[in-house]
């Protein structure tokens, strides 16, 4: 088994040995231009040696076969694909992605295989193995493993920097009681029955990194499982939605696990950032008791003498940074080249749109920026998009300047499109009448011919003609319109009824009606009074004659219309017509004449009188000329005549005709 690469572990001749050059104060002692751990004198005086590791074929070099394409890890002895999700073995018999050769990532870091595997939100793939002897509750064990993080094109296989793209992750241990656990079903993380032993910081820069995880097991671990997190950053990708471009891939090797004092190293964890001025380096032992001291390119940090090197707030440039621990005569080193990123203010605003419409979103602070979800975006990169969601959306937006990343949202929130209503109206030419939308907060109205006022919900309308009005309503940044037909009706439909039109002194009331009775009515009488009822009775003045009544309607429009009618009244029929005269020459009774006093047309009158063989002896038109009792100008003899009369009704316009006899007497 090879040494483990990213330990530099020296040899000392004795704890230090050297001319006259002191190793751990940042001065050039023996002053042949070389300071502390630059200086050949400052060497370690002993090996370390790597544990027998409890995982079987720990770098991948037994084969059960020689893997020909992706998802074989049953080719690696004794190791297995934990999930469903295509975990691969890589072996330099075959290279299944041929794309590793080309990264830092290969040559393998011990030996001829290694394996490998996607790291995405949606789809996580584990690799797992049962141990050659179980570990112990209550025990500290450390596992230490060379991990690579890479990006891979999804459709080409090429490499693809991705450093910016997705930031650093928690490479994490899980164990299991019993073997036999795995593989499990799904393309997730493993199972309750797995619990999680240990993380440690998987930095994102497409090289290998000796990631050392020390942990105590509360209950038998027989089985375990290496891989990601159940919970990535937001960054990255989703694949079963089809919108990932890429796929972070990682390579592992070299995984030793044993008891956390079997390993004669120093390992070196770091939490934070660069880019948030919270990054720090820790040194991790096996062995409490030692002391320790942290070197910048060589140069020791005079004061910095713990297992903690509080970076940022040291203020330190990016370099080589080194930390050796002396323990009971004995050196322990090891380093991690640092690169400081730019920490960024990442800026972006929000939008409020209406639904289908776009709003620009612009970023700031950073060099390159990418956003998802892709949905109702026109890019997905760039400092600027356009953003044209359906529903309200939150967008996430990832700044990217010199190694750093910053994460920030937007939010679009999303208006439905306005519905406006006005009904349609109707009214009379010059008649006043209200139009009322709704839907929305504001409104304009056109054209203004008419109109009141052009703003608002409600607006009065006067025309003379048809008119067809257009209403703008506005809410927020939406908007919708509608149109309003003012429809010019001046027909008035009503009927009416006065019952008699035709009355007889005494008896002069009449019943007026009209409908409907949703109309205004007036009704206007000759003798001075009104009403405006649409169903009374009303007596007229009892005088004989026509009588003139005037109605003024008005509909629910506002429309007037009116008529004009008259009620007639007649008095009752009445005369008296002598059955005997005495035409004797004397001053009494000596005509016979018909007394009419009402009732019948003076014009229609005539009365014929005959004697008893039916000859005419008496006629007239003249209700005031009676007969005098002669014929052909001699007295008439005495005895018995018949007269008739006719004459028209003037309460029914009837002509009438009435007989008598009428005895002459002398």
């Amino acid at each position: 088994m090879k040494p483990l690469h990213l330990f530099l572990l020296f040899i000392f001749t004795t704890t230090f040995s050297f001319s006259q050059e002191i190793c751990n104060n940042a001065i050039d002692d023996d002053g042949d231009g070389l300071i502390d751990m630059n200086d050949p004198n400052c060497v370690c005086s002993t090996a370390s040696t790597n544990p027998t590791s409890l995982i079987p074929n720990p770098s991948f070099e037994l084969q059960n076969c020689c893997p020909s394409t992706f998802s074989e890890m049953y080719c690696a002895q004794s190791w297995v694909q934990a999930s469903d999700a295509t975990s691969d073995y890589l072996h330099v018999c075959a290279m299944a992605i041929p794309s590793i050769s080309n990264s830092a990532l290969f040559p393998f870091p011990d030996g001829d295989g290694a394996a490998g595997g996607v790291v995405a939100t949606d789809y996580k793939e584990y690799i797992g193995a049962c141990l050659n002897a179980p570990l112990t509750a209550g025990t500290q064990y450390t596992i230490q493993m060379q991990v690579g993080l890479i990006g891979i094109d999804y459709v080409s296989l090429d490499l693809i920097d991705i450093t910016s793209l997705v930031p650093n992750f928690q490479w994490t241990l899980y164990g299991a009681l019993n073997c036999g656990n795995i593989p499990y079903p799904g393309i997730d993380c493993p199972p309750p029955v797995f619990s999680v032993l240990g993380d440690v910081t998987l930095v994102n820069d497409g090289h290998y990194h000796t990631l050392s995880i020390t942990f105590t097991p509360t209950t038998t671990i027989s089985e375990i499982v290496i891989g990601s997190p159940c919970t990535l950053p937001v960054q990255y990708p989703y694949i079963s939605d089809g919108s990932a471009t890429f796929l972070p891939y990682y390579v592992i090797d070299n995984i030793i696990i044993n008891t956390a004092n079997s390993f004669n190293s120093v390992g070196i964890t770091t939490t934070g950032s660069t880019c948030t001025n919270d990054y720090k380096l820790t040194a991790a032992v096996s062995t409490s008791g030692g002391s320790f001291q942290w070197y910048e390119n060589g140069v020791a940090i005079v004061g910095q003498n713990t297992n903690t090197l509080t970076y940022s707030t040291l203020g330190l440039a990016g370099g080589n940074y080194s930390v050796t621990y002396t323990i009971n005569g004995n050196c322990y080193t090891n380093s991690l080249d640092i690169t400081n990123g730019t920490p960024i203010n990442l800026q972006v605003n929000s939008g409020n749109v209406c639904m289908n419409q776009p709003v620009k979103l612009t970023a700031t602070g950073a060099t390159t920026y990418t956003w998802s979800p892709s949905t109702g975006l026109s890019a997905t990169t760039g400092s600027t998009v356009q953003a044209s969601p359906t529903t309200t959306t939150v967008y996430t937006i990832t700044g990217t300047t010199a190694g750093c990343t910053a994460t920030t949202t937007s939010t679009v929130t999303v208006q439905n499109q306005l519905t406006i209503t006005a009904p349609d109206v109707e009214t009379c030419s010059g008649i006043p009448v209200n139009l009322h939308a709704s839907g929305a907060d504001t409104y304009v109205w056109s054209p203004a011919t008419g109109l009141s006022d052009t703003t608002g919900a409600d607006v009065t309308a006067t025309v003379s003609t048809n008119t067809t009005y257009t209403v703008v309503g506005t809410s927020g940044l939406c908007t919708g319109q509608t149109t309003v037909n003012v429809t010019i009706n001046n027909t008035v439909n009503f009927d009416w009824s006065a019952i008699p039109n035709t009355v007889q002194i005494p008896n002069t009331a009449v019943n007026f009606q009209a409908t409907p009775a949703s109309y205004n009515y007036t009704w206007i009488f000759d003798d001075s009074t009104q009403s405006n009822q649409s169903n009374f009775i009303h007596t007229i003045t009892p005088e004989e004659g026509t009588h003139n009544v005037h109605l003024i309607v008005q509909n629910t429009l506002g429309c007037i219309d009116s008529v004009d009618f008259t009620i007639v009244v007649m008095d009752l029929l009445a005369f008296y017509v002598p059955n005997t005269f005495t035409p004797d020459g004397d001053k009494f009774n000596n005509e016979f004449i018909p007394v009419f006093t009402s009732g019948f047309d003076p014009k229609s009158y005539q009365i014929n009188i005959y004697d008893r063989w039916g000859e005419l002896v008496f006629e007239s038109k003249d209700t005031s000329k009676g007969w005098d009792g002669t014929y052909k100008n001699h007295p008439a003899n005495d005895g018995m005549y018949t007269w008739v009369i006719r004459f028209k009704d003037l309460y029914n316009d009837a002509n009438k005709e009435i007989k008598g006899n009428v005895n002459v007497i002398r």
